[in-house]
C-alpha cells in the first residue's frame, strides 16, 4: 500500500503573520463596513462614468496631443507666410535726441533689396515689404506726446520697439509713460541702444548701467540690439520676424484694424458712407456684430468685399519682379470691404480690410 501524502504543518517556530495597522485612522474596509452601502448626496447625484481601460486612457492622451500640436501648427501658420499681415510695429523712444522718425529711416534704407514702402493716407505709418525674410512690416511712430496715441498704437501692435538713451536715466514724462504702458499691459518687446562702443570697459560700464535702469522696469534679462550700422537694423528686423508674438487678452479676444485709406461716400446732409481699408487682426471678425469706431462709436456692418491691394505686394510676386528685368511693382493682394449703416451722423461705414 501507498502511503497517503501528508499536508505541510508548522513547526514549533512558526510564527502568526503580523496584522496590517493603519495607524490613527480607520481603513478603507472598516469605513466600507461601518457606511453599510449608505454613499453620501454629492456622490449620489455625481454621474459615474465608465473606468477607462489602459489602452484608452493611452489613446485619449494621445488625441489630446495631436489636438494640441495641429492648434499651434495653425497659429504658426496665421502668423507667418507671405500672405499675413504685417507684422505692425510700434516704436517709442526714450532717447530725446533720436527721435523715432530717424529710428524707421534706419529700417527703411537698411536692405537694398527692400520693396518701396508707402505711407497711409493719414501719414500714421509706413510699410516696408523685405524679400530677405519674406515678411512686411508695418511701422507706428506715434507722436509721445500724446499718451492716448501711444496706449492706442500699442494696445494693436504685434511688437514694441524701445529705444533706451546712453545715460542710464529717462525723463520724468517718459517715466510716466512707461508705468501707463505696463498697467496696460505689454505685447512682445525689443529694446535698442544706439552709440555704444565697439569694446573695452566703457562699453561694458554702459550696458551694464542701462541693464540697471530696465531693472526698474521688469526687464533686466530682455535683450539689448545695437541699432548703429544697417546690419543691426536688418538683424532687428529678422528678430521682429521670427520672434514669437505674446499679444495681450484684449488682442487674443477682439479683432482690431489700422486705418490704412478712408473716404466718404454718399454724403446727404449729416449722413454719410464711410469706407475703410486695413488689415484685420485677431480672432475672425464677426460682421452680424457691431463695429466701434474710435471717438464715433459703434456701427452695424453693411457689406464686406474681399479685394486687391496694391499698398502691400506679397512676397510670392516680390520674388517674380526680382526676376524680371524690367516690371512695374504693382501686384495686389486681397483685401475686405465692409459697409456699415447706423442713424447717427454716419449712418453707412464701409470697412474694406485685407489679410
Amino acid at each position: 500500500m501507498t502511503e497517503k501524502p501528508q499536508a505541510h504543518r508548522p513547526g514549533l517556530f512558526k510564527l502568526p503573520n503580523k496584522k496590517h495597522k493603519t495607524g490613527q485612522h480607520r481603513s478603507k474596509g472598516a469605513l466600507a463596513r461601518d457606511a453599510k452601502g449608505k454613499l453620501g448626496v454629492k456622490v449620489k447625484s455625481l454621474k459615474q462614468g465608465r473606468a477607462l481601460s489602459k489602452a484608452e486612457r493611452k489613446n485619449k492622451l494621445q488625441q489630446i496631443r495631436a489636438f494640441k500640436t495641429e492648434q499651434l501648427q495653425e497659429k504658426q501658420r496665421l502668423q507667418g507666410g507671405p500672405d499675413r499681415a504685417p507684422y505692425l510695429t510700434t516704436i517709442i523712444s526714450f532717447d530725446e535726441n533720436t527721435p523715432s522718425s530717424e529710428i524707421i529711416a534706419k529700417f527703411l534704407n537698411a536692405d537694398p533689396d527692400a520693396s518701396s514702402t508707402s505711407k497711409n493716407d493719414w501719414g500714421g505709418s509706413v510699410n516696408l515689404s523685405c524679400p530677405r525674410f519674406k515678411s512686411r512690416y508695418c511701422f507706428v511712430a506715434p507722436n509721445q506726446t500724446s499718451v492716448d496715441a501711444v496706449l492706442n498704437s500699442a494696445k494693436i501692435s504685434d511688437v514694441l520697439l524701445f529705444l533706451w538713451p546712453l545715460s542710464d536715466e529717462i525723463s520724468e514724462d517718459c517715466e510716466l509713460l512707461m508705468t501707463m504702458l505696463l498697467a496696460q499691459g505689454l505685447p512682445t518687446a525689443l529694446h535698442m541702444v544706439q552709440g555704444l562702443p565697439a569694446n573695452g570697459k566703457q562699453r561694458d560700464g554702459l550696458r551694464k548701467s542701462l541693464t540697471k535702469s530696465m531693472e526698474k522696469w521688469g526687464m533686466s534679462e530682455e535683450k539689448l540690439y545695437n541699432l548703429d550700422t544697417p546690419a543691426d537694423a536688418i538683424q532687428l528686423l529678422r528678430s521682429i520676424s521670427v520672434i514669437r508674438k505674446n499679444s495681450t487678452v484684449l488682442l487674443q479676444r477682439h479683432a482690431h484694424l489700422l486705418v490704412d485709406r478712408l473716404s466718404f461716400d454718399d454724403i446727404q446732409g449729416d449722413n454719410c458712407t464711410l469706407k475703410i481699408s486695413g488689415f484685420v487682426r485677431g480672432p475672425p471678425l464677426d460682421l452680424s456684430k457691431m463695429v466701434h469706431i474710435q471717438g464715433w462709436g459703434d456701427f452695424p456692418i453693411s457689406r464686406c468685399d474681399i479685394q486687391q491691394s496694391s499698398r502691400h505686394p506679397s512676397m510670392s510676386v516680390l520674388t517674380k519682379q526680382k526676376l524680371s528685368s524690367d516690371g512695374d511693382l504693382s501686384t495686389n493682394q486681397e483685401d475686405i470691404d465692409m459697409d456699415a449703416s447706423d442713424g447717427s451722423d454716419c449712418s453707412k461705414a464701409t470697412h474694406n480690410s485685407s489679410r
